[in-house]
């Protein structure tokens, strides 16, 4: 059966299962929900959309090129929060912080094993979101997470789905050698 013979029934599993991986991975990409689904770029474009425009789901463009889809619901606070958790690097970032407040910029960079314009800039992507504040006392800068609880409220309800995508990356890299 050709992607145009699809009947209304399968019309509306695939945007079932849409809303599930959605559901499961709020703030997943585009290209993540197009490599998971299978389905050709416009097919999945249509589907989004229905779902968007019918108030199912929401999308948030971010640093104008990203596309990220959340289920209905999820809060701009949220949406933020997990945008920011989805980037290794920024996740890494807060986590150290949130284990050792009050933090300095060198332990930062340290921890993340990156190179210090790589940190500061997702530094400034965090303070930029106010999710993270740079405090300066005695000409030292520390960092604090500003939004403690709240991130690490979304971190333990979405912990799985961030693991996922690790295993997901591991495994497409595998099987492209």
């Amino acid at each position: 059966m050709s992607q145009i013979e699809i009947s209304n029934f399968e019309r509306f599993d695939v945007r079932k299962k849409l809303i599930e991986f959605i559901t499961d991975a709020p703030g997943i990409r585009y290209r993540e929900l197009l490599r998971l689904t299978g389905l050709s770029n416009g097919v999945l474009s249509y589907h989004l959309d229905v779902l968007t425009k019918n108030g199912r789901i929401k999308n948030k463009k971010t640093n104008q090129r990203v596309t990220r889809y959340y289920p209905n619901g999820f809060s701009e606070e949220e949406s933020e929060i997990i945008a920011v958790l989805r980037q290794e690097t920024s996740r890494k970032i807060i986590q150290f912080i949130i284990e050792n407040p009050h933090c300095t910029f060198n332990e930062i960079v340290d921890y993340c094993g990156k190179v210090p314009s790589t940190i500061s800039w997702h530094l400034s992507k965090l303070k930029e979101s106010e999710i993270v504040e740079n405090l300066k006392s005695n000409n030292t800068g520390t960092y604090t997470v500003k939004k403690c609880d709240k991130v690490n409220e979304i971190i333990e309800k979405h912990k799985n789905s961030f693991v996922q995508r690790i295993v997901n990356d591991y495994v497409d890299m595998v099987e492209s050698i």
